[in-house]
């Protein structure tokens, strides 16, 4: 016997829910109708995410004012007359900026030529998950030891696809880092298999 109809949890589910902006500052930007709860405990700072409406892999969040997650989970179907993933701390940030022409005319040069004004403006955001795992072995040496491999997870976008290219090199935490392989076998997310130069 069912005690719990779909409608119901759906009623309920839309009762606890308040509107979720995904995507933030982004042509990719949308809602949903969701809540958060507290995830397991680990090392990392992770959530569930539970909507009323689908949402993807990859999605980017900020729960509070400065502080984004991403969604790392599967989202493939409704789990209890709701959608349901992962979300976790992003603590890679890069925001790239690049000087903008205007169209306000602020001089001339001595032939004439108009100078324009110029704007920093954000042509770019990215955020991830930075983290160091030790998971890969080396056996051919004369003790096994265990080497660390560092990847950054961010949301996969034709722009972050060409941001972080293979042999394509940026700095984080002063250090600088170099892209050494991109995974894409889990949709929505860029996995980078970096290396410190």
């Amino acid at each position: 016997m069912n005690l719990f109809s779909d409608t119901l949890l759906r009623d309920t589910v839309q009762y606890m829910s308040k509107p979720i902006t995904l995507n933030p500052d982004s042509e990719f930007e949308y809602m949903v109708q969701g809540f958060t709860t507290n995830a397991t405990l680990s090392p990392n700072s992770s959530y569930h995410l539970h909507a009323a409406n689908e949402f993807k892999r990859g999605d980017v969040l900020m729960l509070t004012d400065n502080d984004y997650y991403i969604v790392t989970g599967d989202v493939v179907f409704e789990r209890g007359a709701k959608y349901k993933a992962i979300l976790d701390y992003c603590n890679y940030e890069n925001v790239i900026i690049e000087k903008v022409k205007t169209d306000e005319i602020v001089g001339r040069q001595p032939n004439g030529a108009p100078i324009y004004k110029t704007e920093n403006k954000i042509v770019g955001l990215f955020v991830g998950v930075f983290r160091h795992r030790e998971v890969s072995i080396a056996n051919n040496q004369i003790i096994t030891v265990a080497n660390t491999e560092t990847i950054l997870t961010l949301k996969d976008t034709p722009k972050a696809r060409e941001t972080y290219a293979i042999n394509k090199v940026f700095t984080f935490d002063n250090v600088e880092w170099t892209v050494r392989e991109v995974m894409t076998t889990k949709i929505g997310l860029l996995e980078l298999r970096l290396m410190s130069v």
